[in-house]
């Protein structure tokens, strides 16, 4: 329990004194994702997700 809470003090020590850091990191990392959700591919289909047997259709 004790080295948990060590990682989780020098974390918090880290974004602590990092605010500045840490707001522009996420801010690049949620614009990536947003970025990135043009390059994904939605089908409403189901029948992707059933197997090929015939009288499961």
């Amino acid at each position: 329990m004790r080295v948990f809470n060590s990682f989780f003090s020098i974390i918090y020590d880290l974004v602590k004194h990092n605010r500045l850091v840490v707001s522009i990191v996420l801010v690049i990392a949620v614009a990536a994702a947003v970025a990135g959700l043009g390059m994904l591919s939605f089908d409403s289909s189901i029948e992707l997700m059933l197997p090929d047997q015939k009288n499961i259709h």
